[in-house]
């Protein structure tokens, strides 16, 4: 496999495919991040939501009081964002973009939010993602941050390992999608440039109907808590 099909162009088709799929259409607020997002300190300070989806965190984070705008890859998640939002009454913007290259000023958020987004890529592009967040989040502000620990990676003869803990998945819904799977240290490594990095291992129940991917699997995430 070339390092072509780990692009972003290529994931954009797979995430467009995605989004017609009803386990991606949640409007629902994650209960974690729920518990680690605290109002805005602020009058009209900013939010980014990266890879926001069908935007089931915009219309919680603008009830909050948080300025949000919602960023993600596939132009239809954007679509159905938009419509959320009005839906719920809320105000906020929504855009297609790359989190490797946010298309934002420097310092202009007091808060990001990624869940269960930055692990699609290599290692070098999850570095790049936090130091384009790092860029945009004003001095104190927070990102929260959920990834996939090494402790819930496949078997290692399932999909194409590129790299020491990334596999291109080649089977299940996001077949054609990289995922790395991270721990503490490396974590910590990464996030060198910010002034306060604080992780939570959880470990989650597995998704109704389904089974463990071997006998030392277990569904745990990494919730990381960043200060810049």
């Amino acid at each position: 496999m070339s390092n072509h099909e780990l692009t972003t162009p290529d994931q954009i088709a797979v995430w467009e495919r995605l989004m017609d799929l009803p386990e991606y259409q949640r409007t629902t607020p994650e209960p974690l991040l729920v518990a680690r997002v605290l109002p805005p300190a602020a009058r009209m300070a900013k939010a980014l939501d990266i890879g926001c989806g069908w935007g089931r965190h915009m219309p919680w984070l603008a009830a909050m009081g948080w300025r949000v705008t919602g960023l993600d890859w596939s132009q239809a998640a954007v679509k159905h964002a938009r419509v959320v939002l009005e839906a719920a009454g809320q105000p906020g913007a929504v855009i297609k973009g790359d989190y490797h290259r946010l298309p934002f000023r420097d310092g202009e958020f007091q808060l990001v939010v990624a869940n269960d987004v930055l692990h699609h890529g290599r290692l070098a592009d999850f570095k790049r993602a936090l130091l384009e967040i790092k860029r945009v989040i004003r001095i104190g502000g927070q990102a929260i941050i959920s990834l996939p620990s090494t402790r819930n990676m496949p078997q290692p003869f399932v999909g194409l390992w590129v790299e020491e803990n990334t596999v291109v998945l080649d089977t299940g819904v996001e077949a054609g999608l990289p995922h790395h799977f991270f721990n503490e240290e490396e974590l910590r490594r990464a996030a060198h440039t910010f002034r306060d990095v604080s992780i939570e291992a959880i470990v989650e129940p597995l998704p109704p109907g389904a089974k463990p991917l071997h006998a030392e699997h277990v569904n745990e995430w990494l919730w990381i808590i960043l200060t810049g």
